[in-house]
């Protein structure tokens, strides 16, 4: 039997209409940080939903006193709900993942158990991505516009959509201005790099309850905040004023 980390971890998640994968995913989570952690929470961010996602996440809390459950009120999207949970988060270590699971919760313990612990931030990249043509064709855009954008801060981390772990104590210096769902993960990592804290990079094999990534985040509305974050925060480089 491995010797459970005594590391602390908190692992977020946030969702907006996620009646159908929230106790599957939750569950799955659950087993693997129980198996591995001593310390650890998971929390759970509602983003305004309308449908049971909300009252799920709360049976799943009564169950389990290391989960917490935070509210929206209105719906602000993926990367505001994410963001709340970071900074709500009380342990060593951040990471999030969406409700399906793009990240299979065993194969990141396994990532974190093996990182090299001198690192400050560490981006998963996907080795495959099985999606809809539409989702597939937002995705080749935005990685387009952030090499065009941000050359010398992509080098290293080619793919910055997917998720990524950070350490706490390092979150209040790379907090993005971003709140969109596109965005605000590869300015984070951009920042931390800006900073010179120590970024990395694994790949990881596509893992989804689903088994295919449909019309999330490839919304027009979503691309079009996405953009006009890029363009704000290329701005504010030319400027000097990160």
């Amino acid at each position: 039997m491995n010797q459970k980390s005594r590391e602390t971890l908190s692992f977020i998640m946030a969702g907006y209409n996620e009646e159908n994968y929230v106790i599957p995913a939750v569950k799955a989570v659950e087993e693997a940080l129980e198996a591995s952690f001593e310390q650890y929470e998971i929390i759970l961010v509602d983003d305004g939903s309308r449908d049971r996602t909300l009252p799920l996440m709360k049976t799943c809390a009564e169950e389990n006193p290391h989960i917490r459950v935070l509210e929206n009120r209105v719906n602000l999207n993926y990367g505001a709900s994410v963001l709340r949970g970071m900074k709500a988060a009380e342990n060593d270590w951040l990471v999030y993942d969406a409700f399906d699971l793009e990240m299979a919760p065993a194969e990141f313990v396994r990532l974190f158990q093996e990182m090299d612990r001198s690192l400050d931030v560490l981006v998963f990249e996907r080795a495959s991505y099985e999606a809809t043509a539409w989702r597939k064709f937002a995705s080749l855009l935005n990685r387009g516009l952030l090499h065009l954008l941000f050359p010398m801060l992509m080098r290293g981390t080619p793919t910055l959509n997917h998720t990524q772990l950070f350490r706490r104590e390092c979150l209040d210096e790379i907090i993005p201005l971003s709140r969109s769902p596109i965005f605000f993960s590869p300015e984070m990592v951009f920042r931390a790099k800006l900073k010179g804290l120590k970024v990395g990079n694994q790949v990881i094999p596509f893992h989804s309850i689903d088994g295919i990534r449909k019309g999330a985040f490839g919304h027009v509305y979503d691309i079009l905040w996405a953009v006009t974050d890029m363009f704000r925060f290329r701005l504010r480089l030319w400027g000097g004023r990160i």
